[in-house]
């Protein structure tokens, strides 16, 4: 990942299932993956979808059981 301020940062996903999500693009199949820093009680989900070639179509933050937030794949333009 790369930070805010321009720094690479290494976070570590661990497999979490997968998926069919109503997005605002549609109705896909995504994997999950999950990462979880226990000592600041956050927990962060992220999909991919590959039948887009693992485009991440979907992420998701809970920070103490609150969400912090959510983005979700609107539409896609081919290039």
């Amino acid at each position: 990942m790369i930070s805010h301020t321009g720094k690479i940062k290494n976070y570590v996903y661990q497999y979490d299932g997968q998926d069919e999500l109503m997005l605002p693009f549609g109705m896909i199949k995504a994997v999950r993956l999950k990462r979880e820093v226990i000592e600041k009680k956050k927990v962060t989900y992220a999909w991919f979808a590959p039948e887009l070639n693992y485009l991440l179509v979907k992420i998701q933050q809970i920070k103490s059981d609150v969400e912090q937030f959510d983005a979700q794949l609107t539409s896609l333009e081919e290039y």
